[in-house]
């Protein structure tokens, strides 16, 4: 008899202690699942940081070419100015002046040259800074997006203090004279042929003067055969030509170096910028491939439960 009882409450045992199992099996899916929900959100924060990077990488290209023109308006300004004082001097009328190489580069140097060089300088300077101090709009643009996700998520907070510690020691002159230094190396590398201890607003100035040398020579040949009228015009279209020239190449160098000088800023702050987050985000995934791999065994476990009920 006592055999028979214990037979027949086998199966009633069995069944409750399945019953159990599924139930914990269901609430371990369920506390698995709130776990997933609240790191599926701290990772849309990390997209959404990501996004807001790409967005401020494409921005600060598109808007940088404003500052490019401000220093291409330097070049322009003394090619406007070279080929005014060319259509003025190279006249029979200023033939004694022509005579005259060293007040014709004198004249040119003060007439055309002019603070050239320190304006570069300047334009170049405010240009590398304007580029620095965009790190500091993506950091308060990546804090209120933060802010204005109320309430925070649970894995937003800790990307919160990373952020505001970033703005606190943000030195944008920092950065920006280090940009200078390295677009300062590249124009003179090119402009001077290397000469050392050189700024961007000498080297364009040893260019210049070596386009007045050339000018001279240039018109030197008009100086022996003054007399030959028709020399004269096509003398003076050759200098405006050799002058247009020398400015475009030396423009190009600065432009390069510029050009240069974005990519390199634009590459340390997306370095640092990711620095902030990219350990915890990158664990966040790792956590969510976890869960994944969890809530699957427990969802056979469960299947394989409710086939032995069944």
């Amino acid at each position: 008899m006592a055999r028979v009882i214990a037979l027949k409450a086998l199966p009633l045992k069995l069944s409750a202690a399945l019953g159990v199992l599924r139930r914990l099996l269901v609430e371990g899916e369920r506390a698995l699942e709130a776990e997933a929900e609240e790191v599926g959100q701290a990772l849309a924060t990390c997209e959404a940081l990501e996004d807001l990077l790409r967005r401020h990488v494409a921005r600060v290209r598109r808007d940088f070419a404003g500052q490019v023109a401000l220093v291409e308006r330097v070049f322009r300004e003394v090619e406007e100015r070279g080929h005014r004082f060319l259509d003025e001097t190279v006249r029979l009328g200023r033939l004694p002046d022509l005579l005259n190489a060293k007040a014709f580069r004198e004249s040119f140097l003060k007439e055309v040259v002019q603070d050239a060089g320190a304006r570069l300088e300047r334009a170049v300077g405010e240009a590398l800074r304007w580029l620095a101090r965009r790190e500091e709009e993506l950091l308060l643009d990546a804090l209120t997006l933060l802010k204005e996700a109320r309430p925070l998520p649970k894995g937003e907070e800790p990307l919160l203090a990373p952020l505001e510690e970033a703005l606190a020691r943000f030195r944008p002159e920092e950065e920006a004279a280090r940009l200078s230094g390295l677009a300062q190396e590249a124009v003179v590398r090119t402009l001077a042929g290397g000469v050392g201890g050189l700024g961007l607003g000498a080297a364009l100035t040893l260019v210049l003067k070596g386009l007045v040398a050339d000018l001279t020579g240039l018109l030197a040949g008009f100086f022996v055969a003054f007399l030959a009228l028709s020399v004269l015009p096509r003398r003076k279209e050759r200098a405006k030509r050799l002058l247009s020239q020398g400015l475009e190449e030396a423009y190009a160098a600065v432009r390069r170096a510029l050009e240069e000088a974005l990519e390199e800023g634009l590459a340390r702050q997306e370095e640092r910028f990711r620095g902030l987050y990219r350990d915890r985000c990158e664990a966040l995934a790792e956590r969510r491939h976890e869960l994944k791999a969890r809530k699957e065994a427990l969802r056979r476990l469960r299947e394989e439960a409710e086939a032995l009920v069944a």
